[in-house]
């Protein structure tokens, strides 16, 4: 992995830190997006290009720019490819948990009233109809942030699902060849 000053670091050395400090993080985060893409395809959900586009536009607009947000992703080693994936399984998350969301007048007019002074700066009085849209966006996403960990442990309750990062295998050839039997078999 790396020399320093004559004396190397192993690169299996770099890979177990690695495991030790984020395996399990990394592993849950794997798996949990392993699950939303199977949701995603049992209830025929496909992000277009042009949906994720159309979010990178906004988040352009956000940080000022297509070179600023730019600057935001090298900053924390984020490629756009990786971007566009995070974007897509977010996507999904928000069509699969809409269809169990419901966002009334009252709410909207409740959050309104309570945070108009807090969430829209940009306009010294805006009104209720010109901060609807903007409402609407911001209580689907709290209700969304509210419900995606309970969906996820629901969908991991329901699956089979080996963390091997956190419960190793035993992978003596013996191991191996009596699980390799086992699943032949069916047992």
């Amino acid at each position: 992995m790396a020399i320093v000053n004559g004396e190397r670091i192993y690169r299996k050395a770099f890979y177990e830190k690695l495991k030790d400090t984020y395996g399990t993080t990394i592993a849950t985060q794997m798996i949990d997006e392993a699950l939303i893409y199977q949701e995603a395809e049992k209830e025929n959900i496909a992000i277009t290009d042009k949906e994720i586009d159309a979010e990178i536009k906004t988040l352009e607009d956000t940080y000022g720019g297509k070179e600023a947000l730019q600057g935001e992703l090298d900053s924390r080693n984020i490629s756009t490819d990786k971007l566009r994936s995070q974007i897509e399984t977010t996507l999904i998350v928000e069509q699969i948990l809409m269809k169990d969301i419901t966002i009334t007048e009252d709410e909207k007019k409740e959050f309104y009233e309570q945070y108009k002074d807090v969430l829209f700066t940009d306009n010294d009085n805006p009104t209720y109809e010109e901060s609807e849209a903007k409402i609407e966006d911001t209580l689907k996403d709290q209700k969304i942030s509210q419900q995606v960990q309970t969906w996820l442990t629901d969908l991991e309750g329901k699956s089979t699902i080996k963390n091997n990062v956190e419960d190793p295998k035993d992978y003596s050839f013996l191991g191996i060849t009596r699980a390799f039997a086992d699943q032949l078999l069916g047992n």
